[in-house]
This record gives structure tokens, sequence and C-alpha cells, in this order.
């Protein structure tokens, strides 16, 4: 073992945020008052007990890592997605896709919506509603 990087085996391609990024609540630095010991938050998290949830907040705080710790906390599939560069068809295809994971395998999906403010339209919004995602990401709503 020469440094710290030859402990985690890595994918060369991802950007080394990516590579870097916390995988336990408790490497989550800067959100101690929303995913600190204690927290309702938490709990749920650690109960396995999570809702539908929007995370609202600037660039860089930690809401796209959030969401992956709880996938992986909650032995979820995680969907990362743009809204800039996604369509409602692939919303369509990742929400049925949902139902069948959650049919076949019992296993909840987190969708990850960024930039959900360029996808904002009441239709959009009703079909995120009632499907069997679990997480959304609200930044930089407008």
């Amino acid at each position: 073992m020469d440094s710290l990087f030859d402990l985690t085996p890595t994918n060369t391609y991802e950007p080394l945020p990516v590579r870097m990024r916390p995988t336990k609540l408790d490497h989550l630095y800067g959100q101690e008052k929303a995913v600190g010991k204690g927290t309702f938050l938490r709990a749920m998290v650690e109960k396995d007990t999570i809702p539908s949830m929007l995370f609202y907040g600037p660039c860089g705080t930690g809401k796209t890592t959030l969401a992956g710790i709880i996938a992986k906390m909650s032995n979820s599939h995680f969907v990362n997605l743009n809204a800039t560069n996604a369509g409602i068809g692939e919303l369509r295809t990742i929400i049925e896709d949902a139902r069948k994971r959650v049919r076949s395998l019992q296993q909840r999906t987190i969708l990850f919506l960024d930039e959900i403010h360029h996808q904002v339209t009441n239709h959009t919004v009703s079909m995120l509603i009632t499907s069997p995602v679990t997480q959304l990401n609200r930044s930089k709503v407008k």
C-alpha cells in the first residue's frame, strides 16, 4: 500500500471529484445540520424509510452526493440525470424501468434529476410525483 488512493479501485475515466465523492453520511462534511447524528433525515435514511424529496441549494453543497449515499444505504438503483439534456421520453423510460425493478427485484429507484427547473411543467411534475421514484433534486429553481 503506497498511498491512500491504492485502497479504492477507481475508474480512471471518472473525474477526480467523482472518484473522491463521500460514500457514507459520516464522510459528508458541511451538512451536519441536515444529516448529522440525531437529525430527522439521518434517522429516516438509517431506518430506510425515505420519502420522495426535493433537494434545493447552490452548486457544490452535496445534493448529488447525498442522493448517492442514500441510494447506496437503501440498496436502491441510482439514476443521475440532468434535465437540460433529458426529455420527457427519457423520464418515462426511467419511470417504467423503476416500476419493473420494483416488481421484479423489489428494488427502489432513486432518480436524481438535476436542473429540474428546465423540466418543470404541470405534466412533468405530476408524472414524477406519481412515480415510484423516491428522490428528486431541485437545484437552482428560479
